[in-house]
């Protein structure tokens, strides 16, 4: 396959010089379109003369850009082609299409005959016109490591078994839909493959695939805005995986929305699938996820949560297990790590005792009213902030050294939970209860309830603080807590 498709960039670079020459209107010079002169000022060719440029390169009809670097073509009419290429000579590297018509890549599906982007490194094509593939399956290829921009409608995706080949970025920006799976395969082993959603675009699909068995992924995606709906994303290496490769094929939300109905899965793939490898994450520093379930086959997976907004519905987080085809490198770092993110909740959910996670400061837990329990360990540094009537359980070992704020509902340490390093617990205006064993505290531990009725301690807790503060009010604790559950303020001053 290599072999046919680098025969057919190089049919498309020197295709210029076999094409037939013709002058299209107002065009000076030699009329040629690879003539440099010929785009001079405001020349550009009408685009009922985009598909006249043909050669015989493997019956594929390529139409050549590469002299428009900066210029604007305009399309009042539908334009049929089967392959661009777009490698500007000049400054300017950027060639646009724009106009009330259409670019339709029509083809009959074999492996060395797909409609094809060539697109130089550093380069852009981009479609502000509608977009669309007509084929027995649909398909493109883009290749030459630049980037294909399509900001408008793209449709005829619907066919079976879509697929894109890439070296390159493709963006969308306009609206797109796919009935079934979508599949993005990568044709080099190191990088420059990328998938981005602009912001406006609308971007609806079945299954979002990270590629094929025997096919490497692309590098990533990366959402930066708009509105991205699926069934599905199963984000892994689904070819050959090499140790020594830098990189990690990862979903990089940035912005805009991403709904997944059915989950996203990280690590693993459908069934039917012969092979999967190791790495794929999911990153996270703005805009807003909703999903019923986040799932990691903890196969080198991680989900990395620095901003934004996941929605998590009755799936919760779980752990996968498909062991078929499967190479499996272990993680070795927690599974979720979690900054200045919000998680919310559109049902109760657990998450999986194997599921480690990671405070590194700025997490909120903003919970409504359902009711939300973490069974695996809570590590680092930051802290967290609950909101929300529902309920925070966390059910296993708790070492997060930050404060930890309960702002409304309730929190509660587990009976098999055990808490030690936290710095402060402040739970004024919620609850906050301690059935689990307790650790050993920061010495300057802090806990603040607005009254002692907000705060519950299992009979067979042994509990010593720093300071407690009532109703803001700071009293001195020079005993401990000890098999009292303090409500009313009754018996609990006796106690301290």
């Amino acid at each position: 396959m290599r072999r046919i498709l680098i025969g057919l960039v190089s049919a498309c670079v020197s295709f210029a010089a076999l094409a037939t020459e013709f002058v299209w209107t107002g065009a000076a010079g030699d009329g040629k379109w690879s003539t440099k002169e010929n785009w001079a000022g405001n020349a550009v060719p009408p685009s009922n003369e985009l598909s006249k440029l043909t050669t015989d390169m493997t019956s594929v009809t390529c139409v050549d850009l590469s002299a428009a670097g900066g210029k604007t073509i305009s399309l009042d009419e539908t334009v049929v082609v089967q392959a661009v290429s777009c490698m500007p000579r000049d400054e300017s590297r950027t060639v646009t299409l724009a106009g009330d018509g259409k670019l339709l890549c029509q083809h009959a599906y074999t492996w060395g005959n797909m409609p094809a982007y060539f697109i130089a490194r550093d380069s852009q094509l981009v479609l502000n016109v509608d977009y669309e593939l007509s084929s027995v399956r649909s398909s493109g290829t883009l290749l030459g490591g630049g980037t294909l921009v399509v900001n408008k409608d793209a449709s005829g995706l619907a066919n079976n078994d879509p697929r894109f080949c890439l070296d390159g970025c493709i963006s969308f920006g306009g609206t797109m839909t796919v009935d079934g799976a979508l599949n993005f395969w990568r044709l080099q082993n190191e990088g420059r493959t990328r998938v981005r959603f602009l912001e406006g675009s609308e971007f609806s699909v079945g299954t979002l695939l990270t590629g094929a068995a025997g096919f490497l992924s692309p590098s990533g995606y990366e959402q930066d805005g708009g509105s991205v709906s699926v069934g599905s994303v199963y984000i892994t290496t689904p070819a050959e995986w090499n140790s020594s490769w830098s990189e990690t094929l990862a979903y990089k939300m940035n912005d805009g929305v991403l709904e997944a109905a059915d989950g996203i899965y990280l690590g693993t793939m459908p069934e039917g699938f012969s092979k999967h490898f190791p790495r794929g994450d999911f990153e996270m520093s703005g805009g807003t996820v909703r999903t019923s379930v986040l799932a990691s086959e903890r196969n080198s997976n991680y989900y990395k949560l620095n901003g934004g907004t996941v929605v998590i519905g009755s799936g919760g987080l779980v752990v996968t297990e498909n062991t078929a085809g499967r190479t499996f490198v272990a993680n070795t770092e927690p599974d979720f790590q979690l900054g200045a993110v919000t998680i919310s909740a559109s049902a109760d959910w657990a998450a999986d005792s194997r599921l480690a996670v990671q405070l590194s400061g700025g997490t909120v837990f903003d919970l409504a009213d359902h009711d939300v329990t973490i069974n695996g360990a809570v590590s680092g540094v930051g802290g967290l902030l609950k909101r929300g009537a529902g309920s925070l359980t966390v059910a296993g070992a708790y070492s997060a050294a930050g404060e930890i704020r309960v702002e409304d509902g309730s929190l509660v340490f587990g009976a098999g939970s055990s808490l030690s390093g936290a710095a402060s617990v402040d739970a004024c205006g919620g609850k906050v209860s301690f059935l689990g064993t307790l650790g050993a505290l920061s010495d300057h531990f802090v806990l603040s309830v607005d009254s002692m009725e907000d705060v519950s301690v299992g009979a067979s807790v042994e509990m010593a603080v720093a300071k407690l503060v009532v109703g803001r009010r700071i009293e001195e604790v020079i005993s401990l807590l000890k098999g009292v559950e303090c409500r009313g303020g009754t018996s609990c001053p006796d106690q301290l």
